[in-house]
């Protein structure tokens, strides 16, 4: 069974994807051209077409990567869902119990290990061998459960804009994030990246001098500029010269009902042979 949704949990709205007719899968390196080919072809034929990738396909889109890289992969980086139907619906109503318990929860790695890790990255970065690092690690847990309750209940506690629920066979992916990555319409993409955050706090006053205090922190602001930098040059590469435009710096706040981050807009257009590998290649 298929289950495609994207909610706005903060205006509840909907797009709920149906009738699936196709499915394109890749675990080898040499076989990316050929997908992104087959995307595109179900793109032109009206499909609407979800794409599930993992971190790792990263090292096979970036031109002239360490051919140490891995070109056979253990599970599919890249997994697309082409349907036949798109539907605009209400959000699924969040459910304030929960009906589901976790147990047996296992960490990947022991805290010695995890704490040096840090400390090695935090002396990268001051050595200027890269802007940052997204030092994530799985956690493995047991759920009695349906996905879709366990859904239901975070998206009561934790509301985004962008959220996702996507049954693909027996897998299930459930997404939360405040946070545009990417967007294209018609010839421009737009990139609304967020860096900085503060706690909300139900008094309106209180929550207001959380915001301004957010806006004010030198350590957030250049954290926030240097991705906007980074955005600004990847945009350049691939955009019409001349038509990268920044709409707002660290300008604006805004998130969910959780926190609040510093939010900044970068817009462009894109070249006319620009397509969906050169667009990922370059994020």
């Amino acid at each position: 069974m298929y289950t495609c949704r994207f909610e706005n949990n903060l205006n509840g709205t909907a797009i709920a994807l149906s009738d699936l007719r196709e499915r394109v899968s890749v675990d080898r390196r040499e076989d990316l051209p050929g997908a992104f080919a087959a995307i595109e072809e179900c793109r032109a034929r009206g499909l609407w077409v979800a794409l599930m990738l993992e971190y790792e396909l990263g090292e096979w889109l970036v031109p002239g990567f360490p051919s140490t890289a891995e070109t056979v992969a253990s599970k599919p980086r890249l997994n697309a869902l082409a349907f036949g139907k798109c539907t605009r619906e209400k959000a699924w109503e969040g459910q304030s119990e929960s009906r589901f318990t976790a147990s047996a929860i296992k960490l990947p790695i022991e805290l010695g290990d995890y704490v040096d890790n840090v400390w090695r990255i935090q002396r990268d970065i001051k050595a200027g061998n890269f802007y940052q690092v997204n030092y994530t690690f799985p956690i493995d847990f047991h759920v009695d459960g349906h996905p879709k309750d366990i859904y239901r209940f975070l998206s009561t506690r934790h509301r985004t804009s962008y959220s996702a629920f996507v049954q693909d066979e027996n897998r299930y992916i459930l997404s939360f994030s405040p946070e545009l990555f990417l967007r294209r319409k018609g010839n421009i993409l737009t990139t609304r990246p967020m860096k900085g955050t503060a706690p909300r706090h139900v008094d309106p006053e209180i929550d207001a001098r959380y915001a301004q205090r957010l806006r004010r922190s030198e350590k957030d602001r250049a954290e926030n500029l240097m991705i906007v930098d980074l955005l600004r040059n990847d945009l350049g590469i691939i955009a019409t010269t001349g038509s990268v435009r920044i709409h707002y710096r660290c300008s604006k706040t805004g998130g969910d009902a959780s926190y609040q981050r510093l939010r900044s807009c970068a817009k462009r257009d894109l070249l006319r042979q620009c397509g969906l590998v050169s667009a990922f290649g370059r994020f």
